[in-house]
């Protein structure tokens, strides 16, 4: 209906034949939208906006950029009008976000270091402005997480991190002034990012629609049973907390692995957290020269060790598996590329790169690009139910990879049934490296195979479809209201 008024008018103000894609991105872009449109000459209602949350997208690069970039860019072509809230270290200059309109509020950003899950450091239930709970653990429990809380520096403290969060997102919300047919994304949730949201919205008086991405889990099984279950129930009881004031019928849960979407459902909440995919952008898929697939390896084949070296990502592991492949390196066999300190590389073995851990957006793609064997040094149990957005990044380039068992990347891996290669310790990396160059032509022709099954599986596209997000333009903003 949109569609048809709009090249109906169009065609009456130019006494041309206008095609109805054409009249689609006239919708898309505002700015010819207003130049062609009178107010009252159609009945057209304003497009909704899709008001996206991170305070951790910050500077110009890194996958909490990546992330939001490539979700406003899916959005804004279903008809949507993207705002981008960030914290105020993003560069913009550094591109991204074309499509959307960006304002940096957040002062404060990684929420999740007061988190219950496994990356944060709350042992007890907290109220909606940070005060941990008595009634939880008792009194001694509750002193004993406050003593923790005071030892940070104050403004890394979870009182003043939720107000100042809080604040800076309440005086985006009051500028933009959100309608009811508008979505606001929490790009990066945990539960206590969560209590900082509530504590926003019950101050809004618009009800618009709430959806929650999580990525971090909220357990692993290094920890015993008992201490999952309670952790569990204290994220469940906190949670419904946080539902009950944002009201459960305007918002909804997300998790980027069916395995934390599972996690989230066994804390009880009164809604269900439905799993979606990760997106990933796609990238032309290469050939790579003779030199490297031929009936004779000849060249040296390069492992990437992508992304900032982090205790989850098995930094205490890199220098260690740096000596034990050094014969490999210094015969020619393998080079290696990572990011981190120099002090990574020691100055008298050659064959070693270390970039630095920020790079703009281009030039990690380019980087990526190089890589003939994606490495992953992880700790697997802080990755059972979460997704690696690097191992992505390497399979649609069809670049294989070579992963810890006991994780989302095996499970994914394994599911795709080829693509690389699966080491249970990190001792077999060196023999199962020597196998992968033995067996290389045929190791990046099954990667390349299954390029395409992954860059469709994570789309952009299709993470909205999962998210529930229409095309406005072909169902009408109208439509998005109800």
């Amino acid at each position: 209906m949109v569609l048809g008024n709009l090249r109906t008018t169009l065609q009456a103000k130019s006494n041309l034949a206008i095609p109805t894609e054409n009249c689609r991105q006239v919708l898309r872009d505002t700015s010819i939208f207003a130049r062609f449109l009178m107010p009252s000459s159609l009945n057209i209602p304003s497009l909704p906006r899709w008001i996206v949350v991170d305070d951790n997208v910050s500077g110009g690069s890194g996958h909490y950029s990546e992330l939001s970039e490539l979700l406003t860019q899916a959005a804004h072509a279903r008809g949507w009008r993207p705002v981008m809230l960030t914290h105020r270290d993003h560069r913009p200059s550094a591109g991204g976000f074309s499509v959307a309109t960006v304002q940096s509020p957040f002062s404060v950003r990684r929420m999740t270091r007061w988190s219950l899950g496994v990356d944060g450091g709350s042992k007890v239930e907290r109220t909606l402005q940070g005060r941990p709970l008595a009634s939880d653990g008792g009194v001694i429990a509750s002193m004993a997480q406050s003593l923790r809380d005071a030892r940070d520096l104050p403004s890394k403290r979870p009182r003043q991190m939720i107000k100042r969060w809080s604040d800076s997102l309440l005086n985006s919300l009051r500028q933009i002034q959100p309608s009811k047919s508008d979505r606001l994304l929490l790009a990066t949730g945990d539960d206590f990012v969560l209590l900082a949201l509530a504590e926003t919205l019950r101050k809004i008086e618009t009800h618009f629609a709430v959806d929650v991405l999580f990525h971090f889990a909220l357990t692993d099984s290094g920890q015993p049973s008992v201490a999952q279950d309670r952790t569990l129930h204290r994220i469940g009881e906190q949670t419904r907390r946080v539902i009950d004031e944002i009201g459960v019928e305007r918002v909804r849960f997300f998790a980027t692995t069916q395995q934390l979407a599972e996690q989230w459902n066994q804390a009880d909440l009164p809604i269900l957290v439905k799993a979606i995919p990760y997106p990933t952008r796609p990238r032309e898929v290469v050939q790579p020269g003779d030199e490297k697939v031929g009936a004779t390896l000849h060249a040296p084949l390069n492992l990437v060790l992508a992304g900032a070296p982090r205790a989850e990502k098995g930094s205490r592991n890199i220098q260690e598996f740096l000596g034990a492949i050094s014969a490999q390196i210094s015969s020619g066999q393998f080079k290696i590329s990572l990011q981190g300190q120099k002090s990574l590389a020691k100055a008298s073995q050659p064959g070693i790169e270390v970039l630095p851990n920020r790079l703009e957006t281009g030039e990690y793609h380019s980087w990526l690009d190089t890589a003939d064997i994606g490495l992953f040094l992880y700790e697997p149990n802080r990755y059972e139910a979460r997704c690696s957005g690097v191992m992505l990044e390497m399979l649609v380039r069809g670049i294989p990879v070579v992963v810890p068992d006991g994780c989302w990347l095996s499970d994914t891996l394994r599911d795709l049934g080829r693509g690389g290669a699966i080491y249970g310790d990190p001792a077999e990396i060196p023999g199962l490296l020597k196998r992968c160059r033995r067996d290389y032509a045929s190791l990046r022709r099954d990667a390349m195979q299954i390029a395409t099954v992954v860059a469709k599986r994570h789309e952009a596209a299709k993470t909205l479809d999962e998210l529930g997000l229409p095309d406005v333009i072909t169902h009408g903003a109208s439509r998005v209201a109800a």
